[in-house]
């Protein structure tokens, strides 16, 4: 009986939960890692990701408090770190700086707090997603692409990758003959999904095909 005790718990609302972790994903957290340190499969942090499941087990809000505290000071850096960053800034998300009462349902998120807090994507960009896109990365796919292999890629992995050659100083040229796509979509990915500024031509990375 005593164990069966120990079993038990209940339903508790999201809220809180669903904002620590995007935050972890804002500063660089991968969701497969956050999913085994959680114990739970990557299907069902995603639901909790993007606010679909309203309400979570008590015990692993408590679980997702605990890993928010061990974490939420220590950003992931390097090329995995910045591809859950997109990942981030496609949704909107929100660093952990952002909240004043990341529990309260009511509670707005102070963009001004924290500027690792990412900016929503830019909702006029003709070419944004209808559908709420897939968070998972397939990195092979992503890896290839940097290697300027022709490859099928999502959304997501496509703003990983220019995420990815921007930080190389490349021009949206260049990163499109990468991609095998037209420079005004690099454009579109890189100024209006991804909020980065176009590097001026004495900081670009020397191209040769320039």
């Amino acid at each position: 009986m005593d164990g069966h005790r120990r079993t038990l718990s209940f339903l508790v609302d999201a809220t809180g939960t669903s904002r620590r972790l995007r935050a972890l994903v804002a500063i660089g957290y991968g969701q497969p890692g956050l999913a085994q340190r959680l114990g739970i499969s990557v299907q069902s942090l995603s639901l909790i990701l993007l606010g679909h499941q309203k309400s979570v087990d008590a015990r692993l809000r408590s679980a997702v408090a605990d890993l928010f505290v061990d974490t939420w000071s220590h950003p992931i850096d390097g090329p995995s770190g910045e591809r859950s960053r997109t990942i981030a800034r496609a949704h909107g998300w929100f660093g952990p700086l952002a909240w004043d009462d990341i529990d309260d349902p009511a509670s707005m998120p102070n963009v001004d707090g924290g500027h690792q807090e990412i900016d929503a994507e830019d909702e006029e960009d003709p070419d944004a997603e209808k559908r709420e896109p897939e968070l998972h990365l397939d990195e092979i796919a992503v890896e290839r692409a940097l290697r300027g292999e022709r490859v099928r890629l999502t959304q997501h992995e496509r703003m990983a990758v220019v995420t990815e050659l921007h930080s190389r100083h490349w021009n949206d040229h260049r990163i499109a003959r990468a991609l095998h796509i037209d420079p005004r979509s690099v454009l579109r990915i890189r100024k209006h999904q991804l909020k980065l500024p176009a590097w001026p031509m004495k900081d670009q990375e020397q191209d040769e095909y320039a």
